[in-house]
């Protein structure tokens, strides 16, 4: 078998795994509404453990870079020094299902990361445009700010979000595959590229 069918395989599988994973999801919400991003009574912008837990995953793992969600891990003493990439980013995903110091801090980091992307979606009024945006966005292969921007954005509901985070399956392997992220680079992006490395 050749080195480039066995690659094709692998990144096959990978993608089948998180494709799983995320109908899991799916399902655990349809059986548990509480799961899902509750619906504000006021317009402010969604924060992080208001997005809705399967959101987590990707928000944490793609839009920060890995080394910060380490360092936010270790901060709060919920990672070991010697803890995997993998652990502190599960880790860190379980404590933003819930308001708390780490989740705040999480909050913090996004929106210094990513304000021009705030300020963009912040102007948007509906959800048609914040779809476009998004959109247009992940063609120019600007996802991980815009991906913030449109979760929680005023104009996002739960339709708009179940459009975005599924596009986030693909897409790091797809960016791996193209050598456009390199092993150890920014959250998942890197971890795919590692995984793909080792095929």
């Amino acid at each position: 078998m050749s080195t480039t069918s066995t690659f094709e395989q692998r990144s096959n599988s990978l993608l089948q795994e998180w494709t799983a994973r995320f109908r899991a999801l799916d399902a655990a919400e349809t059986a548990r509404p509480e799961l899902a991003a509750p619906t504000r009574a006021s317009k402010l912008p969604a924060r992080i453990w208001e997005v809705g837990d399967k959101m987590l995953c990707p928000v944490v793992g793609t839009c920060l870079a890995m080394d910060e969600v380490r360092k936010l891990a270790r901060k709060f003493g919920v990672v070991s020094e010697s803890a995997s990439d993998y652990e502190a980013h599960v880790t860190v995903v379980s404590h933003c299902k819930q308001r708390n110091g780490l989740a705040e801090s999480v909050q913090q980091a996004l929106e210094r990361r990513h304000a021009l992307w705030v300020g963009r979606f912040g102007k948007i009024k509906t959800e048609a445009a914040a779809l476009a945006m998004w959109q247009a966005a992940l063609e120019r292969g600007e996802a991980a700010g815009a991906m913030w921007g449109a979760v929680t954005c005023r104009a996002a509901t739960p339709e708009l979000r179940q459009v975005v985070y599924p596009k986030f399956l693909c897409y790091p392997i797809y960016k791996a595959k193209q050598g456009e992220c390199k092993p150890g680079g920014d959250g998942v992006f890197g971890l795919a590229a590692m995984i793909l490395s080792t095929m």
